[in-house]
């Protein structure tokens, strides 16, 4: 016996997705990386929407919107080393990539204008 163990995420990143963007690999069994890392989840999204609605809770919704969307900038700066002309998806191409940052800096600070007109 050589005393390795199997692990249930050989052969597939922590996640159950491919570095490709949008493509599985396998099962998804959890949102958790094994380095306690994690990924946002459509509550996350819906309870900052509710935040948000609520002018009693406005400004931390707003913040919270804020620091939510640039958790995603990580996957669009990712995309930029990825990027390359001619590339079969359009978000990959160097201007989807572009466009992709240019959007989500705007949502970033939309959310900080509504989190400083709220207050």
């Amino acid at each position: 016996m050589s005393g390795a163990r199997s692990s249930p995420l050989r052969g597939r990143s922590s996640v159950g997705w491919s570095a490709n963007v949008g493509r599985r690999e396998g099962p998804r069994r959890s949102c958790r990386t094994v380095d306690g890392g994690g990924c946002s989840r459509e509550g996350d999204e819906l309870a900052v929407a509710a935040l948000i609605l609520a002018p009693a809770t406005r400004t931390f919704g707003a913040w919270a919107a804020a620091a939510l969307i640039s958790g995603y900038l990580v996957s669009h700066l990712d995309a930029v080393r990825h990027a390359r002309p001619g590339h079969p998806s359009v978000l990959l191409r160097p201007w989807g990539v572009s466009a992709r940052l240019t959007v989500n800096l705007a949502y970033i600070g939309w959310a900080v204008v509504v989190a400083l007109a709220a207050t």
